[in-house]
Parts: structure tokens; C-alpha cells; sequence
């Protein structure tokens, strides 16, 4: 597994899931989405309203590789968040 956190720019299907990502100057075409979940931090206090949503894809290209892309509902955007080999 590899942290990346870095920002991508991805492409949705009709159904709001990623069809294709952007990721270092080059396209990954997402095969399937293999799950999905949210994760709320600090969600027991007033403040913690951080949430993101994640989606794990199987990109092509990728070696057989999981990526895990997440997106922030706070509007800062997608990020590719980890590659699981």
C-alpha cells in the first residue's frame, strides 16, 4: 500500500461513480468499483463535521492495483488517496 493524497481529476458516470481519472499526466480508465464508504472524523463533538466520502476502484494500467480515491464534501475536490498493491 502507498499514500499518496495527491488531487486527480475524475471523470463520473450517470450513476456519480468514477468512469476514468486523471493522476500524473495520465489516464487510468476505472474497470469496476469494488466498494464505497464515508468517514466522519471526530463525529462524537459539535465540531467534527469533517466527512469524506471514498471509493475503491480497480484502474487499468495499474498492475492489477486497487486505488483508493476519495473525494472531500467540503468541495476541495478528488484526491487519489492510496494505491493498494
Amino acid at each position: 500500500m502507498k499514500l499518496v493524497h495527491e488531487p486527480i481529476q475524475v471523470e463520473l458516470g450517470d450513476n456519480g461513480l468514477p468512469t476514468s481519472y486523471r493522476w500524473r499526466d495520465r489516464d487510468w480508465p476505472v474497470l469496476s468499483v469494488l466498494d464505497r464508504w464515508a468517514l466522519q472524523s471526530k463525529w462524537w463533538t459539535k465540531a467534527g463535521t469533517e466527512k469524506r466520502d471514498y471509493v475503491l476502484v480497480e484502474a487499468q494500467g495499474m498492475d492489477g492495483a486497487d486505488c483508493r480515491v476519495g473525494i472531500d464534501l467540503a468541495g476541495d475536490g478528488w484526491e487519489l488517496a492510496k494505491v493498494l498493491m
